[in-house]
């Protein structure tokens, strides 16, 4: 299974970074993954985000703070 993910950062007016981790899980023939359960963890802290994809594999966690995940 593989995770293709791209991370956007917004900047807010009280200057505080957050960021939203989205992707679409495939397998290994290209095919998606639909309810793949999807783990974010920041090495840092240890703190964990979680998500489920849709149907179609894509998934989206929301107001990430900046880190190494």
């Amino acid at each position: 299974m593989s995770v293709l993910a791209g991370v956007a950062v917004e900047r807010l007016n009280a200057q505080v970074l957050y960021g939203s981790v989205v992707g679409t899980v495939t397998d290994q023939s290209g095919a998606v993954v639909p309810k793949a359960h999807i783990v974010i963890t920041n090495t840092a802290t240890g703190v964990k985000r979680e998500t489920v994809a849709d149907d179609t594999g894509h998934y989206s966690i929301p107001d990430v703070p900046p880190g190494v995940y």
